[in-house]
């Protein structure tokens, strides 16, 4: 579990001291958020003040363990809401014992199952169980009701079988710190990243008659980067410190990063590809009916990169509040089933397409006719190769670097491990920012028609495509 102040890992199982207000152990299948830490405070007078811990368990069902006692309501419901949850949305309330400060609360939830001590009822109607004999209450087969040791004689315990995301032992909780560094990274992406994809977008769509087969992989590839660019600001909002984001804002946000990256990765295999096949092949009527069929090919991208990450999303979506959203380890980072297809299929075979396209090009264009003739600046074509290969290795070979190093633990990812992944996320997130200058702003159509000087000046390429 998520390592706090008084932890003491004993074998398997780590023991965590809630010392905090509100602590999180997002997981897989389940989540739990101890939205209350409990306390029993001796007054001078003789007296004592005390409340009980209330926690709520969120996935496929919705659990309360208890409720706090009445002057807890308010801050109950605020909890509640904060996660996107009314109390109808709880389908079983665990109170742990019957004492004032664990089951103060119980009439917000009326149509939810209730157990309290060995009772199990809803409504009027008590359901017969074990737990009187020793026996657990099976909710399902991640959560159980137990009885245990207490102080009433009719106590219970929820145990909760989950396979906690390591990421939290080194984020619990980044509500009101500022991450300075991915909050300027992002903040320079998106403002750069935004100006000149749109850019590039107005320019595409405006020049349709001189559009070509590679312009048609550059349109979607600004698209693509544009819808990743859009993703940014809500991680900036994040890592601002702001309070938790909707979880299921966080995975579909993640969702959309995912798709759109993998997708910029597909497009520029095939731009490269494409250019290697017009300048290999320029006069092969069945080279040129492939290249015709660039349409239906980004829309398979498009197919392809939503459609692989869609069944993840899906699987895992909850409306629980998570406090430490974008700083979490997504799940195809962590789960081997889907690292090894996402390093194989979404880098591995573009990479290798990418080397072999870009020495065939070189090696074309050196034994071309006009290259030896001198009409064509050969020099300036091969940095134009240089400088796209080098971009694309740039921007995704740390990202898929981390992830092979990620696929080697089973749990406890060192807390260096996974900053790695964050920063090495914020680099291919760069990409958005260089493949208009690599891509859009060297070719010869789009500086005849957009003033791209200044640009040019800094990044001084060229491309005769």
């Amino acid at each position: 579990m998520s390592r706090t102040d008084g932890e003491r890992p004993t074998g398997q199982v780590q023991t965590v001291e809630l010392s905090r207000s509100q602590v999180d152990f997002p997981g897989e299948t389940y989540s739990v958020s101890v939205l209350k830490v409990g306390y029993c405070l001796p007054q001078t007078d003789g007296t004592f003040r005390a409340d009980g811990t209330v926690t709520l368990i969120t996935g496929p069902r919705t659990v309360l363990v208890d409720t706090g006692g009445a002057w807890d309501r308010d801050f109950l419901l605020a909890s509640l809401r904060e996660r996107g949850l009314e109390p109808a949305d709880v389908e079983l309330v665990v109170g742990t014992h019957g004492h004032s400060d664990h089951i103060g609360n119980l009439g917000l939830f009326p149509t939810a199952v209730t157990i309290v001590g060995h009772d199990v009822s809803r409504g009027d109607t008590y359901r017969p169980n074990g737990l009187a004999g020793g026996h657990a209450y099976v909710v399902d087969e991640h959560i159980s009701v137990v009885p245990s040791p207490g102080h009433t004689g009719q106590d219970v315990s929820v145990q909760v079988i989950m396979s906690i995301n390591t990421s939290t032992a080194c984020h619990n909780d980044s509500t009101g710190h500022i991450n300075i560094i991915p909050v300027c990274i992002y903040s320079i992406i998106s403002t750069l990243g935004l100006v000149f994809n749109l850019t590039a977008l107005a320019f595409f769509f405006s020049h349709t008659k001189s559009r070509s087969q590679t312009s048609v992989y550059m349109t979607n590839l600004a698209i693509a980067d544009t819808l990743l660019i859009l993703t940014l600001p809500m991680r900036i909002y994040h890592h601002l410190g702001f309070a938790g984001l909707p979880q299921w804002l966080c995975d579909g946000l993640g969702l959309v990063l995912k798709a759109n990256m993998y997708g910029s990765i597909f497009l520029l295999t095939c731009i490269c590809f494409d250019r290697c096949m017009a300048v290999s092949f320029p006069m092969s009527s069945r080279v040129q009916e492939g290249r015709e069929k660039a349409p239906l090919i980004c829309l398979g991208i498009w197919i392809l990169t939503f459609g692989a990450s869609l069944p993840i999303y899906l699987s895992k979506r909850t409306q629980v509040s998570n406090k430490n959203c974008f700083d979490d380890l997504p799940v195809y980072a962590i789960q081997h089933a889907v690292v090894l297809p996402t390093l194989f299929v979404g880098f591995g075979i573009p990479l290798v397409i990418m080397l072999i396209c870009s020495w065939g090009l070189v090696r074309a264009v050196h034994q071309s006719t006009v290259s030896q003739t001198k009409l064509v600046d050969s020099r300036k074509i091969y940095r134009m190769i240089t400088a796209s290969l080098m971009i694309f290795l740039l921007s995704f070979l740390p990202y898929h670097v981390i992830l092979v190093i990620l696929s080697m633990y089973k749990e406890n990812i060192p807390c260096s491990i996974q900053s790695a992944y964050r920063y090495s996320l914020m680099v291919a997130c760069l990409n958005t920012v260089l493949d208009p200058i690599a891509y859009y702003f060297t070719t010869d159509t789009f500086r005849r028609n957009v003033d791209v000087s200044a640009v040019q000046r800094m990044f001084p390429l060229n491309s005769q495509s």
